[in-house]
């Protein structure tokens, strides 16, 4: 009787002594994940980015797709005349006053009086004479080609197509504007030298050998 009891209280020691270490492994764990997950929960909050470690395979994924060409980008200056656009608008009016031409008030608003014909082709006059405009006639002014004495190819395409333009108008007004005509293709040339050339087949071939006499005894315009 006396023996049963000491077996059965070294048994209850014994699984008691069992519980324990069972509870100490458990803790063990526990406090080694706790630490695990503080340490991630740290580094996520860090500036500096996590190293992040290919597969070979991955590698050479990343190392095609850098060897992709992207297409060159379009520069203004690839763009021929044509293509690039030149936006024109009206910026306001001017009432002409007696003893005003398009010269004058060209050089008023686009401080150049030998941009006038740009302005010119731009406006319905009464007057079928570019030298003739009347007073109270209103002109739609618009914005200017280049700055300074600086243009683009296309701009400057632009002004002397307008040039042309009023030289046409002079001729047909008959021989009285033979000096205007002559006059307005001597100013042309101050835009591009070439300008004689380039018109050649528009241009009246005495008005051509007049004003190319004008440009050899006095050179181009300033």
């Amino acid at each position: 009787m006396g023996n049963n009891k000491i077996l059965k209280i070294s048994l209850l020691i014994m699984m008691l002594i069992l519980i324990g270490l069972l509870l100490a492994q458990v803790l063990v764990k526990n406090r080694s994940r706790a630490v695990a997950l503080n340490y991630h929960y740290i580094k996520a909050l860090s500036l500096d980015p996590p190293e992040v470690v290919l597969e070979p395979q991955e590698e050479e994924m990343i190392e095609q797709t850098q060897e992709i060409p992207t297409p060159p980008e379009v520069q203004k200056e690839d763009l021929t005349p044509q293509e690039e656009e030149i936006l024109r608008f009206i910026t306001g009016t001017h009432k002409v006053k007696p003893g005003e031409s398009f010269s004058l008030i060209t050089g008023k608003y686009w401080d150049d009086i030998y941009l006038w014909p740009d302005l010119y082709v731009r406006n319905d006059m009464s007057s079928d004479d570019p030298d003739l405009i009347f007073p109270d006639e209103i002109i739609d002014i618009y914005n200017r080609l280049g700055v300074g004495d600086s243009y683009t190819e296309a701009e400057r395409d632009e002004i002397l197509n307008a040039y042309i333009e009023v030289y046409h108008v002079f001729k047909s007004l008959g021989d009285r504007k033979d000096s205007s005509a002559r006059s307005l293709l001597y100013t042309a040339t101050k835009y591009d030298e070439n300008f004689m050339d380039i018109y050649r087949s528009e241009i009246d071939p005495d008005d051509r050998r007049a004003v190319e006499q004008y440009i050899a005894d006095r050179g181009y315009l300033d």
